[in-house]
């Protein structure tokens, strides 16, 4: 395997990318501010402070730590895919070699629009996009939607799929994080010679800080 970073540096765990636009039903995100409960004793509550019935002083101090800003998501990819022609930094397609199969795999980078609720996606969800946006002869086979603290919640999904009288597996990850979207996905023919190599890629995906 060789590993790859955006912006011409290098690093040990990398990764190759692909343009694919997930397919998310964006639903409008409802924030709501809810009273904060704050006890006479607890921390950051100056000892002037004078807290009556539901009133906080103004010398409440709330030391909130900021989320953390991601950048990049690094992942590796097999020895012999090469870029497609017109990649970016934020879209990229690498592609296994011609005269073995059609296998590639694909990344995107982008902001997050604050009017997405990824928290309620479901696989049922997933599965309605696919037939609209993709083929109707693909199949969502496994779904989890995590949250994995830190401000950030990552989707997996399986789906199999027949084109051209072909029959593929694609794995796909989204990374939602506090800015910004990043998604990865992996495609290989039934019974590709990459499986290996790509569930090791796997293992390897971490998003870096800024």
């Amino acid at each position: 395997m060789f590993s790859y970073m955006s912006g011409g540096c290098e690093k040990k765990h990398a990764g190759k990318k692909i343009i694919y636009r997930a397919a998310v039903l964006l639903s409008a995100l409802v924030l709501s501010a809810g009273a904060m409960a704050c006890e006479r004793n607890g921390a950051g509550v100056s000892d002037n402070s004078a807290v009556s019935g539901n009133a906080v002083s103004e010398n409440v101090t709330l030391n909130l730590p900021a989320p953390v800003q991601y950048s990049e998501l690094y992942f590796t990819v097999p020895e012999g895919f090469t870029e497609s022609s017109g990649n970016t930094e934020e879209s990229r397609v690498y592609k296994a070699p011609m005269s073995a199969d059609d296998s590639y795999i694909a990344y995107t980078a982008g902001e997050k629009d604050p009017g997405d609720d990824y928290d309620i996606m479901t696989k049922e969800d997933m599965q309605a996009e696919l037939n609209q946006d993709v083929d109707k002869n693909a199949a969502v086979t496994d779904f989890a939607n995590e949250d994995l603290g830190d401000g950030v919640r990552r989707i997996k999904t399986h789906v199999v799929y027949r084109k051209d009288e072909k029959d593929y597996n694609m794995v796909m990850y989204i990374y939602v994080t506090d800015k910004k979207v990043f998604t990865l996905i992996y495609v290989a023919e039934l019974g590709s010679k990459w499986a290996a190599d790509y569930e090791q890629s796997q293992k390897e995906i971490q998003l870096v800080a800024e």
